[in-house]
């Protein structure tokens, strides 16, 4: 984490875009090493309260929200437990429309998992969205 946080602090504040980029290569890898990195890697960007580009990072995550490798499932919460501080409607947003995607055999595991993080009116949204899914889920 430290490393994380000292090595990309002068690339976060002159070259905001690059750091994106290189999140973003490292998450989009095939190998694990590298998805793992790329996940912690984000996590100094996303505590920096200047960036403010929290779209950019939903779009790159969602794969990571649908279907995810255990291996990654700590880290994965780790993103989300701060995303759900930065930003908590948006990020209850982003996982409430993830779940309406065909494959998203974890997205109920994650949201599950990351209640605690949400204000408590979010909370109840997130875990009546859940039980609706898995009602209309029985129902067909």
């Amino acid at each position: 984490t430290a490393l994380f946080d000292n090595g990309l602090k002068r690339l976060k504040l002159e070259q905001p875009q690059s750091t994106v980029k290189l999140v973003k290569d490292f998450l989009i890898s095939p190998q694990l090493f590298h998805q793992q990195v790329g996940l912690r890697a984000l996590m100094p960007v996303l505590n920096d309260t200047g960036f403010e580009n929290l779209p950019a990072f939903f779009r790159i995550l969602l794969p990571f929200v649908l279907k995810i490798n255990s291996n990654l499932r700590p880290d994965l919460l780790e993103v989300i437990a701060v995303l759900a501080q930065r930003s908590p409607r948006e990020t209850a947003y982003f996982l409430r429309e993830s779940m309406s995607f065909p494959e998203h055999p974890d997205t109920a595991w994650i949201i599950r998992h990351s209640l605690e993080h949400f204000p408590p009116e979010l909370q109840t949204s997130l875990r009546k969205h859940l039980h609706e899914h898995a009602r209309r889920s029985k129902e067909n």
